[in-house]
């Protein structure tokens, strides 16, 4: 005959255990002693776990005690009951991070009972029960959360941006080079190659300094409308007769460090994009609209290893037909309805 484990949780109202935010759980926590013995607590508690490839952390949301001190005789049953309400935290399941939601039930014995259990263990030879008493006396059940309906709330004026510093770096330490060279030694070491890096090298800087001076010349205004659209006012301050068109997207990166081994692993994965939309003919004032994720993606999110942002990505080409990019991160807060109604 199959031994019962000690603890065991039924949660009878929703055998798929899948839950919506303000929901009511409702469990039944069963205890079979194999033993006589005296519990200080049985208590629950419902626990968010950050899981995937990094460290794996746990918070607990919610605990509450089920029953108080008293004796429990072997081979009898017990059945406590256990309510509560789902937090407003849905699960999550990324590209290398999960949200997990699990309710555990657990027991604390009076240190006589705990005694009189390990002795029996020993003088039945039974070490998997002596070696791991806590975790027979507890037991965990996964459950998914999703929320009733959700907005994200998106308030940004004025985005900071500036053009990619990489599109520069190889051309400005080629020109220190050049120049230190060209001042410090003979002329004619550079030679007619050489001379033509150093002119190459300047041109980019000119080039970045055109760059510059468009972006700074754009004011990006971001908000919500109608909780399920994006808008973005893109304004014009100056220099509008220099810019030819403006191509304008958002994406959503979930960034994971794993710190587990020597070095850290970065995984930065985009989890959502959205098609460029293109402003030309350019005006003053001008306004482009995006869906927003329906399946429920979260806001901006930041927590020890993981990261998970919203970042506009903005391409700009000029009248004389130089296209350069730049993007910035969009602070995004969604908002959960507990109770199912707007």
């Amino acid at each position: 005959m199959t031994k019962k484990p000690f603890i065991q949780i039924d949660i009878r109202d929703n055998p798929e255990r899948i839950y919506r935010t303000g929901d009511q759980m409702n469990a039944d926590i069963i205890l079979w002693p194999w033993i006589d013995m005296e519990i200080y607590e049985l208590r629950c508690r419902l626990v968010h776990v950050v899981t995937g490839n990094l460290r794996q952390s746990a918070a607990v949301a919610r605990s509450e005690k089920v029953a108080d001190s008293r004796v429990l005789y072997k081979d009898e049953k017990y059945r406590f009951k256990f309510s509560t309400s789902i937090p407003y935290l849905e699960s999550y399941r990324g590209r290398n991070a999960e949200f997990v939601w699990k309710l555990e039930a657990f027991v604390v014995l009076v240190e006589s009972s705990k005694r009189d259990v390990q002795q029996k263990a020993v003088r039945n030879l039974d070490f998997k029960k002596l070696l791991n008493l806590n975790k027979q006396l507890e037991a965990f059940e996964y459950f998914e959360v999703q929320a009733h309906s959700h907005r994200y709330d998106i308030r940004e004026k004025k985005m900071p941006m500036s053009v990619r510093w990489n599109y520069f770096l190889w051309p400005s330490l080629l020109m220190m080079v050049l120049l230190s060279i060209f001042l410090y030694e003979a002329p004619h070491v550079l030679g007619g190659f050489g001379l033509f890096f150093l002119f190459i090298t300047i041109g980019q800087f000119i080039f970045y300094r055109h760059c510059q001076r468009l972006l700074n010349s754009l004011a990006i205004a971001i908000h919500t409308v109608e909780e399920e659209k994006m808008k973005m006012d893109v304004s014009v301050l100056r220099n509008r007769q220099d810019i030819k068109e403006i191509g304008i997207q958002y994406i959503i990166r979930e960034e994971v460090t794993n710190n587990e081994g020597e070095d850290a692993k970065v995984y930065d994965t985009q989890i959502f994009h959205t098609k460029e939309q293109t402003i030309k003919p350019v005006a003053n004032e001008n306004q482009v609209f995006f869906d927003l994720p329906d399946n429920g993606l979260p806001g901006t999110y930041l927590q020890n290893d993981l990261r998970i942002y919203w970042q506009l990505l903005l391409r700009v080409k000029s009248r004389m037909g130089i296209t350069f990019h730049s993007e910035c991160d969009i602070i995004v807060k969604k908002v959960v309805d507990l109770r199912g109604n707007q």
